[in-house]
């Protein structure tokens, strides 16, 4: 009967000494809520040439890829699921882990941003969003660039064919539009 009550103690005190915000008690495997959202554009550029590109990934090896292609637009000029193999979700968490996203957040610019890409993440973990500003400080980014082409890596290489074809078509719709006027 003691033994049951030391344990019983010792569950207690564990659950209760448990804080959801502490970002320190990570799993050492992707959790069943892990989720990417990455984002990339073009940074201010005038049309046609401005565009982003949203990819998504969640811990069931689901993946979506979509290009929006103006700036008065939210809806999709390009949108395209994919299956991401799920060892490469679980290689992705570990390295979202070693990059200490989990433990604290990057350092923002102190300058605004001019001219430029902009890349950004969203990751979802363990019921906390962590977020990967696109304001982030150039010498924090050097340290996710290599998170960054990962996630890019995993969309399939024809989804990545399929959008510079439309760029193309966009480009030359938008250069005979002109010169029609």
């Amino acid at each position: 009967m003691q033994k049951i009550h030391a344990i019983l103690i010792s569950l207690l005190l564990i659950i209760n000494c448990h804080n959801p915000e502490d970002k320190t008690m990570l799993r050492k495997n992707k959790p069943h809520d892990f989720t990417v959202v990455y984002e990339w554009s073009t940074g201010s550029l005038p049309p046609p040439h401005y565009y982003k590109i949203i990819i998504t990934l969640s811990a069931t090896g689901g993946g979506k890829i979509i290009m929006i292609a103006d700036y008065q637009s939210n809806v999709p000029n390009y949108e395209k699921s994919f299956a991401v193999d799920t060892l490469e979700l679980e290689d992705l968490y570990q390295k979202l882990v070693s990059s200490s996203i989990f433990k604290k957040t990057p350092p923002r610019r102190s300058t605004p941003i001019v001219g430029g890409e902009l890349e950004s993440i969203d990751i979802l973990a363990n019921g906390v969003h962590y977020i990967v500003p696109e304001t982030i400080a150039p010498e924090s980014k050097k340290s996710f660039t290599g998170i960054f082409t990962i996630i890019r890596k995993l969309v399939p290489s024809e989804s990545w064919e399929d959008i510079k074809k439309f760029r193309e078509k966009q480009f030359q719709q938008y250069h005979q539009k002109k010169d029609d006027s």
